[in-house]
């Protein structure tokens, strides 16, 4: 993380894990920084950093995903790891303009880049693409470097509680994520919309990153909960906390016609894929803590999503 958050973090983390448990290190460029001093003796390396749209122009997300991705991979490499668990993205499957359907570990999106820089289009093709050149990038990697392993996992969109310790400044719904998502039923005049490619709970993605750490063989890995939309979700809300009733809004039904096959990474992997009714009610469960916090640090409720532009 950036340098001017090590100290909140590390005594967050502290506090969830223990004093020594895990160190915080400051990166403040992925592309240029080295990380040589902090390599040193580590068995694995699990990469997650990637710029998200809105933080900075197309140029340097793309730049950011792919020359960020690959100089953590090159210096461990030099430094003799041999084990790479990175995320990607079920964006780098199918084609931003693409017809919905079953996608597999054989599937890769055909945006290019020159398409993301032309001007004409939407912040979120140009992340797409720019998780797609990142995982060609690591692929091209592999190749030249057979003796590592790279195991790649590509989840759709993540929900899931807030991890211990997760800092989050009072009204900030941007730091929400894909979470956002679930959010949005909380408010009664919300037109939430269930996203084109599913829902994985972000646990079960820790938890595939982890087992990637203990590959023998580079791999390819898709992974999304069983099919729901959110009009499911806010009748399981209903069901299970009927003290929100009130307060969900009403979606059309939404089921996404895009389908991921998970068995291959669950299977290799070891992991089993938490069920979507459970990943709904911690969401919001975590999500209603959240916000009574902000609420008690003079946060008005009403105008949150609001100011930030993600009601949909």
């Amino acid at each position: 993380m950036r340098s001017q958050k090590v100290a909140k973090n590390q005594q967050a983390l502290d506090s969830v894990y223990g004093a020594g448990r895990v160190e915080v290190v400051g990166i403040d460029d992925l592309v240029a920084d080295d990380f040589s001093s902090v390599l040193e003796g580590v068995h694995g390396i699990v990469h997650v950093a990637s710029p998200m749209i809105g933080s900075t122009d197309s140029d340097a997300i793309i730049k950011g995903a792919v020359e960020g991705t690959m100089n953590i991979v090159r210096q461990g490499h030099q430094a003799g790891i041999r084990v790479f668990s990175v995320a990607s993205s079920i964006a780098a499957c199918i084609g931003f303009d693409e017809a919905p359907r079953k996608l597999t570990e054989d599937d890769w999106s055909n945006d290019t880049k020159e398409q993301a820089l032309d001007g004409k289009r939407e912040p979120m093709f140009v992340y797409c693409v720019s998780k797609a050149l990142a995982e060609k990038a690591l692929r091209s990697f592999n190749d030249e470097n057979p003796d590592s392993v790279i195991v790649t996992l590509n989840p759709s969109y993540f929900l899931g509680p807030n991890a211990p310790g997760q800092l989050i400044a009072p009204g900030d719904a941007g730091a929400l994520s894909t979470n956002l998502v679930l959010y949005n039923i909380l408010f009664p005049d919300s037109k939430a919309v269930t996203p084109n490619y599913g829902f994985v709970d972000v646990r079960d993605v820790a938890s595939a990153l982890v087992a990637g750490l203990g590959q023998k063989k580079s791999s390819r890995n898709l992974l999304a909960s069983d099919h729901f939309d959110l009009f499911e979700a806010i009748a399981h809300v209903a069901l299970m906390r009927p003290e929100l009733q009130e307060r969900l809004s009403k979606p059309t039904r939404t089921r996404s016609a895009t389908t991921i096959d998970s068995s291959n990474a669950v299977n290799r992997l070891g992991i089993t894929l938490t069920k979507w009714e459970n990943t709904v009610i911690d969401t919001v469960d975590s999500l209603i803590k959240i916000e009574k916090d902000w609420a008690a640090a003079g946060v008005d409720i009403g105008t949150v999503l609001g100011k930030n532009s993600f009601r949909y």
